[in-house]
């Protein structure tokens, strides 16, 4: 399993992306954390979750998570990049539409490059 964080500044959104682990042992991992989460990933390539964890001061903040099976698997993780982009501006009250589609495909493009750069770029253990 390896884990990868990310910050973006202009929206403030962290973004934790995890590949090469099945889907039993993503589950495992969100047991420890004391996470819990809806739907059955089991059978899935990938998913995306958006999921509130507690702060050491008490409060809550928001982590999206991204989670491929497949670190070679362009297409997952492109796949899972749109329902990121489409949290993301949920969560700020962004309208997606006709008119504002072309800032979607922008940011879109933004996590797709950067993860995936991530990945493909990464020190082998």
């Amino acid at each position: 399993m390896k884990i990868k964080r990310f910050k973006e500044k202009v929206f403030s959104v962290g973004v934790t992306l995890i590949y090469n682990c099945s889907a039993i042992e993503l589950e495992n991992y969100f047991k420890k954390k004391k996470v819990t989460f809806e739907g059955n990933i089991r059978g899935s390539s990938g998913a995306t979750f958006e999921i509130e964890e507690d702060c050491k001061d008490g409060g809550v903040f928001t982590t999206f998570y991204i989670w491929v099976i497949d670190k070679n698997d362009f297409y997952s993780l492109s796949h899972e990049c749109i329902h990121l982009v489409k949290y993301i501006f949920s969560a700020h009250g962004v309208p997606i539409n006709k008119e504002n589609d072309e800032i979607f495909a922008i940011y879109h493009t933004y996590w797709l490059k950067k993860l995936w750069h991530s990945i493909k770029y990464s020190k082998k253990k």
